[in-house]
């Protein structure tokens, strides 16, 4: 479920999603800044820049303030703006697909570039700084813009053509956005041509152009084809709502592996209609080079193995998967229905590991032992994305971590460097969460008639 819905009479209510950002862009943040190329600056989602030296809380004090805005975008900010510095910008772009796209400003200049991705479908390149002069184009300028597609979902009358944190490669040149649109960069033939779909794009930097090999299609055949999850030889009729309100979500950040070959989409579901989901993408690149490979969807991983329309798991958080100094990925789940208990394949409430590389196989498990009553009374630990946690060398016995925390509000604290177990336990069971606890055995969760809200 949606980190910020409960369930009422068996039913879903309406859900809230907080704005990021308001239709303009604010900038607060002095020249200089590293690189943000991902959600929370890392693919361990640590937020944590080891190199900022400058701040101090008194210069904070006495020179934060606002340096630029933004011309109003086409739509909200649900996923974070991007930075990146000495961004070449260059003429062309999407201009010929769709009219006013393209390179509005800045053509041979080298900037500081802040890149935004909108619910109305577009994503924009804006002037932060001059990096290498005064470059006579003002802060908040827009240097170029790409149409992905109309949205064809929306929430509380907000249109969401893009809701999840893109991620870019620099040694690529390129940024990675997916899309809830109508279609319409799709080749002619196409059997998605023109239909309300999921599309993963990936653009130029320099001018926005869509890369070669982009668009692609994420469908019900498609990921039916390449799920790994088969414990129970159902798991490839597992449901994938596709674009449209009421339907699949894909409100988690995007990420990327080290050489960039490739990409990770995490996908929740706003109703009953289907579970959640990772899917890994080749992007045809290798440390910036091409690697010769087409780019395609080339794994998925269901978080549950259940034909049924009501199952969940979805994986919800605003981080997305994170990796891990080896390339491992986690992601961490919602809730699967009420009295699921240890289904085979059905991995709701829990943290999955999967090994590196593009084949998603389940590598580890970690599932809290009241994940019973968190199903029954929709308190999601997917509520949040894990976070990476690495220890000084020789400072623990368990120097790789991760963090994560749901609805319950209880941080876990797990052993990522030894498959997700607790420190000192067997590793658990790759097929079927553990034992239960029964609902009314279990102390630690608000009861369903006393449970607050969570919006």
């Amino acid at each position: 479920m949606h980190p910020h819905s409960r369930r009422i009479l068996g039913r879903r209510r309406a859900i809230a999603i907080e704005l990021l950002e308001s239709r303009c862009l604010l900038s607060l943040t002095p020249a200089g800044t590293p690189n943000t190329l991902t959600f929370h600056g890392d693919a361990m989602r640590t937020g944590f820049n080891q190199n900022e030296t400058a701040l101090t809380p008194t210069n904070v004090s006495a020179s934060f303030d606002q340096v630029w805005q933004s011309p109003v975008l086409d739509g909200h900010l649900y996923a974070s703006p991007l930075y990146m510095d000495n961004v070449s910008i260059t003429t062309g772009g999407n201009g010929a697909n769709y009219t006013g796209d393209g390179v509005v400003a800045g053509s041979g200049k080298t900037l500081g570039v802040v890149f935004a991705a909108t619910g109305g479908g577009t994503v924009y390149a804006i002037k932060a700084f001059d990096t290498n002069g005064p470059s006579g184009v003002a802060a908040g300028t827009i240097l170029w813009k790409t149409f992905l597609g109309s949205p064809s979902a929306s929430i509380d009358g907000n249109s969401i053509g893009v809701l999840g944190t893109p991620i870019i490669d620099a040694q690529a040149n390129r940024i990675y956005v997916v899309a809830s649109v109508n279609d319409y960069l799709l080749p002619m033939g196409d059997p998605n041509q023109g239909m309300a779909v999921f599309e993963v794009f990936a653009l130029n930097l320099s001018n926005g152009a869509v890369i070669a090999g982009f668009p692609l299609a994420i469908t019900q055949p498609i990921l039916q084809a390449i799920n790994q999850n088969n414990v129970n030889n159902t798991a490839s009729q597992v449901l994938f709502g596709g674009a449209g309100s009421g339907q699949a979500d894909e409100r988690g950040a995007l990420n990327l592996s080290a050489d960039g070959s490739t990409l990770y989409i995490p996908f929740a579901s706003y109703g009953s209609s289907n579970g959640g989901w990772l899917v890994a993408v080749a992007t045809g690149v290798t440390n910036g080079v091409s690697n010769g490979k087409t780019p395609a969807l080339v794994s998925a991983y269901s978080a549950t193995s259940s034909i049924a329309q009501n199952a969940n798991g979805g994986i919800w958080g605003g981080g997305g998967p994170a990796i891990d100094s080896s390339g491992n990925v986690f992601v961490s789940t919602g809730d699967s229905p009420g009295g699921t208990k240890q289904a085979p394949g059905q991995f709701g409430n829990s943290v999955l590991e999967f090994g590196p590389g593009q084949n998603l196989a389940l590598t580890g498990l970690y599932t809290p032992w009241n994940y019973q009553t968190q199903d029954t009374i929709d308190t999601d630990l997917g509520g949040s994305a894990p976070v990476i946690v690495q220890m000084p060398s020789g400072s623990s016995a368990t120097p790789e971590l991760l963090l994560t925390g749901g609805k319950q509000g209880n941080a876990y604290l797990v052993d990522e460097g030894n498959h997700l177990t607790n420190p000192g336990a067997t590793p658990a069971s790759l097929t079927m969460r553990p034992a239960v606890v029964p609902p009314n055995k279990d102390p630690s969760l608000y009861s369903p008639t006393a449970m607050r809200s969570y919006f």
